[in-house]
């Protein structure tokens, strides 16, 4: 059984085990993105898209970061949804959490802003076919 709630300040020390996991290659993100900082103004900015999934003993098992953008075009003005970071513990079932972060996200993001569009950039420690099985079957497509 997997709880999936908002991030909050205390969640930084306990996503050190995903953060150094020796099998998961978030290492290969920019520095930027790895500080505090990054992860003080994702939870400032976008706290309703920046979500973790606990398991049962309040442990956490992974987290999704993403954003809003606006595009605006000449005639119109649409908002679009993007994945950009989808982290999850290797002892844990990692398809099956990303899975479950994912569908949170796009269902919060139909809800609260009404978006259009939903991009999933590829995630670090998740490699594509793992990203292609979790979306098998669910009505997402994927463009290469």
């Amino acid at each position: 059984m997997t709880t999936v709630r908002k991030f909050c300040c205390n969640d930084l020390l306990d996503i050190t085990p995903i953060l150094i996991d020796q099998f998961a290659t978030t290492h290969d993100k920019s520095l930027k993105q790895g500080s505090l900082s990054w992860y003080l103004n994702y939870i400032a900015e976008f706290d309703d898209y920046f979500l973790v999934t606990t398991s049962p003993g309040d442990r956490i098992s992974g987290y999704c970061t993403s954003r809003i953008e606006v595009i605006t075009e000449p005639e119109e003005k649409t908002k679009g949804m993007i994945i950009t970071h989808v982290a999850v513990y290797d002892r844990y079932l990692g398809a099956e959490v990303a899975g479950i972060l994912v569908h949170a996200v796009y269902k919060s993001s139909e809800l609260i802003d009404k978006v259009t569009c939903f991009n999933i950039l590829p995630s670090t420690n998740l490699n594509f076919t793992s990203l292609e099985e979790m979306l098998a079957g669910t009505g997402y497509e994927i463009y290469l």
